[in-house]
């Protein structure tokens, strides 16, 4: 398995405003070295969570155009992995076996069909490894 599924909060780090938090350089030097590699994958999920959080939760929100343009950057730098009845289904086995919450079910799932070796996130276990998908936080 080869090639990373870059989650939503390590995205969200990579285009907050440079110095608002220590976090967002190292996101930005992950996210850079990926598309460099030509290894980084995003899902449409991640897609759909960034354009929320940015237009919901960021303080002040972003406006639309702007996370459409963010939006189409990610699209140009990165592979888009689409979800189908297919991923929800393997996604419950992940709720079910490992425990995992639906939505990260979902990208452990998506990181699956799609024989991704890692799906990099701050929100799993760093290192904790499920039927060859490894979790690690790049943000450390």
């Amino acid at each position: 398995m080869t090639g990373a599924l870059v989650d939503t909060n390590i995205l969200v780090y990579a285009y907050e405003p440079a110095g608002a938090d220590p976090k967002t350089a190292k996101a930005k030097s992950t996210i850079s070295g990926l598309v460099l590699a030509g290894d980084g994958y995003v899902s449409v999920q991640n897609l759909a969570e960034l354009s929320s959080v940015c237009l919901t939760k960021l303080r002040p929100p972003l406006p639309p155009t702007t996370v459409k343009e963010m939006v189409s950057d990610i699209r140009t730098a990165m592979s888009v992995l689409q979800p189908t009845a297919s991923t929800v289904e393997v996604a419950l086995v992940g709720v079910d076996k490992h425990r995992l919450s639906f939505w990260d079910a979902m990208l452990w799932a998506i990181a699956m069909e799609n024989s991704l070796g890692e799906i990099l996130s701050e929100d799993f276990q760093d290192g904790r490894v499920l039927e060859g998908v490894r979790f690690t936080n790049p943000l450390k």
